[in-house]
């Protein structure tokens, strides 16, 4: 059964995000940042079943020109902001339907990242990755960069409506962003269902919260790609452990109410899980930098002169 997944979240400068760096990694390319002098190659990564870029079709932001190459876009989105706590990008993650065909898969990516780009006006980086050879094969997901400022044939312009402040956006009658986002997630659920019934599939998904729907659950805690893979490797995380010991303190205070005993507050309980990760978090820093320092001078010996980045764990 397909799952509705999307999640939207920008890309700061104070935070260490850089354009380049991820636009390499979305779409498994080797791109240079010529601001900094730094190769970003993420070729060896593997998993891309498709890649391009997109620029409006209508709209304020239509450009006549042919879309920009890679290298080209984010090196212009990276220079086009000077402060150090700007969002150099927007990004939009996925899950795609499982049950349509991969042709389908893509055509479905790539009509919502159109509807991105058309929507506000921005140039977009569309990548769709298949599942980990490791991992559960319903995991295909699309990622979708979107440049901040509106692009034109000249380039670069001023700044789409979603970066607006909510102040900024009343004065021009648009809804707040909490508003705008919900906006968008019911637009890719709309995408997504008419998809999926055009292949025959009873589709229904729902864009709405659970509280919204009227259905009384726990949301999954979601533990993200880098924990996932930490964990199917037999591994141990500090962010699983703690994830793990809310999850407990959860159902334990569930029991309880159940049946109607006293038991300690769930925030205490929440309290001391997070003070138990962020212990262990401090006794394996020292080890974890130790093996990213050892990766870093073996990848070196076996390339000398090449500078392989982290994974940005997407």
């Amino acid at each position: 059964m397909a799952i509705l997944h999307i999640n939207i979240r920008s890309l700061s400068r104070a935070k260490g995000a850089n354009a380049v760096a991820t636009a390499a990694y979305i779409s498994r390319d080797k791109l240079r940042d010529e601001q900094q002098q730094r190769n970003y190659d993420f070729r060896y990564r593997g998993g891309l079943q498709h890649a391009e870029i997109l620029t409006p079709q209508r709209g304020e932001g239509h450009s006549q020109a042919p879309a920009p190459k890679r290298s080209e876009l984010w090196n212009q989105a990276e220079r086009a902001e000077r402060p150090r706590n700007a969002r150099v990008a927007r990004e939009y993650q996925f899950s795609l339907p499982h049950e349509l065909k991969p042709d389908d898969r893509i055509a479905l990516a790539r009509r919502f990242a159109q509807d991105i780009a058309d929507r506000y006006g921005s140039a977009v980086d569309l990548a769709v990755h298949g599942a980990p050879p490791s991992g559960d094969a319903r995991n295909v997901h699309a990622h979708v960069l979107a440049t901040t400022r509106e692009y034109h044939a000249q380039g670069l312009g001023k700044k789409t409506a979603i970066e607006l402040s909510d102040t900024h956006r009343r004065g021009r009658g648009l809804p707040s962003a909490r508003n705008e986002y919900r906006q968008i997630r019911a637009r890719w659920a709309e995408f997504a269902n008419e998809a999926l019934r055009e292949q025959g599939f009873e589709a229904n998904l729902d864009p709405r919260t659970l509280a919204e729907q009227g259905i009384n659950r726990r949301p999954q805690t979601h533990r993200g790609p880098v924990v996932t893979e930490i964990m199917r490797r037999g591994g141990y995380s500090y962010v699983a452990e703690r994830i793990q010991a809310e999850q407990a303190a959860m159902r334990e205070q569930e029991r309880a109410n159940d049946r109607n005993q006293p038991s300690a507050s769930l925030d205490s309980r929440r309290r001391k899980a997070l003070e138990s990760w962020r212990y262990y978090r401090e006794q394996g820093r020292s080890a974890q930098d130790e093996a990213h320092q050892e990766r870093d001078a073996r990848d070196a010996a076996h390339e000398p002169g090449r500078s392989r980045p982290r994974d940005l764990g997407r």
